[in-house]
């Protein structure tokens, strides 16, 4: 579940690790930012994992006024914890000990970690769905008032001010993994062919302090395992609130209708001709006044009108996401779920 993560230590020893791994480096000022103060001198060195094919950042910034060490960790502990890019997704129980390992490497009291501040979390979900889904993406259509990007037609951003949605193909990965890199030469095996995809669901949160849940239940290490299931169960209720429209629909000729029914066609047709990114797009240069929700709901509302009852992508795919819900939901009888040995199976495969 948790993926990407940036925690700090604000009172953090550091005599108990060889000063010669970290190296003195000076921080770019970001634009807009004053100056960084003279007191501060930083530094950083890399967290290897045990096969040392992933890495956790290290930066620690001195403060020669107060005398105080500050540590931040950031990367992707799914990747450090499970040994590279790979469908699983992380348990609790494997949560717990990825923290306590870390806790070791850098010489630091477990309850010190758990104490931690966290203010940037990733989360997120890979789903294993049937091969019609490939092209599901372009369905996921709006989301509040966040920027709808499209990458490369494999990817979808949904952007707002402090957290951000991601989805994308996870397959594509999963091809690309049976590579070997070496002094920087790519060679590429035969290609794997899959029956099934993998779509990647995951919860960008840049500023935990201006979301209020994430402030809330995971603005420390220790809260992030304490709420671990009503943190799943928001990453699906982010899930479920994005609007999914399905315009890939073939309809015949209307025959013997009303004239009602003649004008939500013509409209139908030409939102599938201009595209519904593009009529969007228009509708938000009109002033709509307090009525802005209620024109959109409409359109949404004809679109689905149109959708045979036979198309049940949508409720496939929160049925696929309930089940790896429950999966990732921490059971003490069941620690690593069914579907990430299914996983590691798929992956046994690919080395």
């Amino acid at each position: 579940m948790v993926d990407n993560i940036t925690i700090y230590i604000d009172n953090y020893i550091t005599g108990r690790s060889s000063k010669r791994e970290w190296c003195q480096y000076v921080p770019k000022v970001k634009e807009g930012k004053k100056p960084l103060p003279k007191k501060y001198h930083y530094f950083r060195r890399r967290l290897y994992n045990n096969k040392r094919n992933s890495f956790l950042l290290l930066s620690l910034r001195y403060d020669d006024t107060k005398d105080i060490f500050r540590l931040r960790i950031n990367g992707s502990v799914k990747k450090w914890y499970l040994n590279g890019n790979t469908l699983e997704d992380l348990t609790k129980p494997q949560y717990e000990d990825c923290i306590k390992t870390i806790a070791e490497k850098i010489a630091t009291p477990y309850s010190e970690l758990l104490n931690s501040r966290n203010t940037k979390i990733e989360t997120g979900f890979t789903i294993c769905l049937k091969a019609k889904f490939t092209d599901l993406l372009k369905n996921f259509v709006w989301y509040k008032n966040f920027e709808r990007i499209e990458e490369d037609e494999t990817t979808i951003y949904f952007r707002g001010e402090y957290y951000s949605f991601i989805l994308y193909e996870k397959n594509i990965e999963i091809k690309s993994k049976n590579r070997t890199v070496k002094n920087d030469c790519i060679a590429t095996e035969k290609p794997i062919n899959f029956t099934k995809s993998y779509l990647r669901f995951e919860v960008k949160v840049n500023r935990i302090c201006g979301v209020t849940f994430y402030k809330e239940k995971a603005n420390t290490t220790n809260k992030v395992i304490t709420n671990w299931n009503e943190i799943v169960q928001q990453i699906q209720t982010y899930f479920k609130d994005i609007e999914f429209l399905d315009l890939d629909v073939n309809i015949d000729n209307p025959e013997n209708i009303t004239f009602s029914e003649l004008k939500k066609y013509l409209i139908f047709i030409g939102i599938k001709f201009f595209g519904l990114e593009k009529v969007l797009e228009l509708f938000n240069k009109i002033n709509t006044g307090t009525n802005k929700t209620k024109y959109r709901n409409e359109i949404f509302s004809l679109i689905r009108s149109f959708t045979p009852p036979n198309i049940v992508l949508r409720e496939e795919l929160l049925c696929e996401f309930e089940s790896k819900i429950n999966t990732l939901s921490y059971n003490k009888h069941n620690s690593y779920s069914y579907y990430n040995k299914e996983i590691k199976q798929i992956e046994d495969k690919l080395k």
